[in-house]
């Protein structure tokens, strides 16, 4: 369910990236090495300018991701192991942790405001 909601997401953000050239370059570049952190920076900010230029594009992938509520995960599956994860929700939210299939998931901190 989270996958097939991750790929509806990436596919309206890459479909409207066709109208900012900022943004479709920037999705390039993630989309080639998805773990690089100055890639992921540099595409979180050009989403972000272009989530404030266009509410209404705000507002549909807020309604993609099940509403204003927020949810925070950490899940770990395949015998992977997760650490030192902190989360801060501000808000009504869900947070969760889930490890699966021999993954282990240690030093997670999680918080509400």
């Amino acid at each position: 369910m989270a996958w097939e909601r991750a790929k509806l997401l990436w596919e309206k953000i890459h479909a409207h990236a066709s109208e900012d050239k900022k943004l479709q370059g920037a999705a390039l570049i993630v989309s080639a090495d998805p773990e690089d952190e100055s890639m992921q920076t540099t595409f979180a900010k050009a989403l972000g300018t272009q989530l404030e230029a266009d509410p209404a594009f705000a507002e549909e992938l807020v309604h993609l991701m099940g509403g204003s509520q927020a949810v925070q995960e950490v899940v770990a599956d395949h015998q992977s192991l997760v650490e030192n994860v902190g989360q801060q929700l501000k808000g009504a939210g869900k947070q969760s942790v889930r490890a699966s299939d021999n993954s282990v998931i240690r030093g997670v901190q999680q918080s509400k405001e």
